[in-house]
């Protein structure tokens, strides 16, 4: 672990880490030597991942939680399992998952707008109450816990057909 490193011993939950950026800066934390929970829907593609940061990186603790984050009864198990796995509490979430049906709002399907809120609003507004609550049920202070989104560097541009991530994205900044 880097002692110099602002994020020394701290536990990240990470959603959206195995593919893309996230799994870029997913491999950034981990080669900097911090705690790793990599939140996946593909078991295969997340044990990919939890072994590449593995190989370069021996000894230190990273661990594979598996969720449909469009499902918010999934999304509220795996809040359970990380509660349990991490009693004394996690320091950071990432909430990078997301996903968009590239259609104008007005020809979406009713079940793609849900899917798309559900993975890109919903997963994170559960997991970050459940990550930043203390059991007793009083919220813990903004200084013990950092929550990241890297989705909303995109929520001001222009895109025509993605109506739902820039409504997304505007809702997100809003938590």
């Amino acid at each position: 672990r880097r002692a110099d490193s602002p994020l020394a011993g701290k536990t990240i939950v990470f959603t959206g880490g195995t593919n893309g950026l996230g799994k870029a800066a997913a491999a950034a934390l981990a080669n900097q030597g911090h705690s790793l929970a990599i939140i996946a829907r593909d078991q295969k593609r997340g044990e990919e991942t939890i072994a590449s940061f593995s190989s370069s990186t021996i000894g230190h603790n990273y661990r594979l939680f598996l969720a449909e984050l469009s499902s918010v009864r999934d999304v509220k198990r795996l809040a359970g399992e990380i509660r349990a796995a991490y009693p004394d509490g996690i320091d950071i979430l990432v909430n990078n998952a997301g996903v968009t049906r590239d259609q104008l709002s007005l020809r979406m399907k009713d079940e793609d707008w849900t899917f798309v809120l559900n993975v890109n609003l919903t997963a994170g507004f559960i997991l970050a109450r459940a990550a930043f609550t203390s059991f007793d049920p009083q919220p813990i202070s903004a200084q013990d816990g950092l929550q990241f989104r890297l989705p909303q560097l995109i929520a001001q541009m222009p895109f025509v057909t993605e109506d739902d991530y820039r409504n997304y994205l505007s809702r997100l900044r809003a938590l």
